[in-house]
Formats: C-alpha cells, structure tokens, sequence
C-alpha cells in the first residue's frame, strides 16, 4: 500500500522540484492521498477483477480499452479532481469537481492513453506476470510527474 502513495506523491515532488513555484507541502499531501486511494481501490481492480476478465480469455486489448473507457472515467478522475479540491480549495464546492472533471476530460484522457495504452499493452503482452507490478509502478512515476505538472497547481480563488 505504500507504493501508490509514494509514486503519486514522489511524481509530484519532481515537477515541483523543476518547477519555477516555491514547493507546495498541500499539493503533495494531495497527491499522496490520492495515491493511498488508488493503492487500496485499484487493488480490486486489477487483482480480482481484471484478473477474472483476462481468464475469461478477453484478451488484453479489450481488458485496457476498457480500463481506459470506463474504470478511469468513474473510478480515477472524478476522485483525483475531488481530492485536488479538497485539498487545495479554501471552500471546496462539488460543483467545481464536476466542472473541472468535464473540462479536462479529453486532454486527461488522451494523456494518459498516449502514456499507458502502450505500455499497458507491452506490460501485458511481453512483461513475465511477476514483473508487472515493477513495470506499471516505474510507468506510473513517469505518468504522476505529467499529472501533476498540467493538473497539480493551486488555484487561487
């Protein structure tokens, strides 16, 4: 469970490092909570319920056009950006969640096909079942340090 948390939270330390803003301790707490959610819920996800999708012999193309269609819609976004207000608004108003949610999900969604559609496929296709974890946590360093640079800045209200 710690490394969802440290991914999150160490993908943020970077971009806040090579960024010109002084270091934000609320944008990194946000980011390591959201990491401790995607930690315990996506356990589920890919352990029992993906795992039942691919031996159903789904494959693992539908297994991560589904991924990136549905479980990241309902599942990932909504609370990243509910999380980010939370954290980072002084009066945090769900109305706001939803609008931010709606306004950046395409580019939201086509960054993170553009990064883990590939990789994902390599992952499933070529990476031996015992180094997955590894491959998708390395990815996911990568793909954090990109959230929180177009998605992690506070908002002043």
């Amino acid at each position: 469970m710690t490394k969802p948390p440290a991914r999150y939270q160490g993908g943020d330390y970077i971009a806040q490092v090579k960024g010109q803003t002084p270091f934000d301790l609320w944008r990194s707490a946000a980011f390591a909570g959201f990491g401790a959610y995607c930690g315990s819920v996506y356990h589920f996800v890919y352990g029992p319920i993906y795992t039942w999708l691919f031996l159903s012999r789904v494959g693992a193309l539908p297994v991560i056009l589904f991924d990136m269609s549905v479980t990241v819609q309902v599942l990932y976004f909504p609370v990243y950006y509910a999380v980010q207000e939370v954290v980072r608004s002084a009066t945090p108003a769900w109305g706001r969640v939803w609008a931010d949610l709606n306004a950046n999900r395409w580019d939201d969604t086509r960054s993170l096909c553009s990064i883990y559609l590939p990789l994902a496929w390599l992952n499933y296709t070529y990476v031996p079942s015992a180094w997955r974890g590894t491959f998708s946590g390395v990815a996911g360093i990568g793909w954090a340090v990109l959230l929180s640079r177009t998605r992690g800045e506070r908002r002043t209200e």
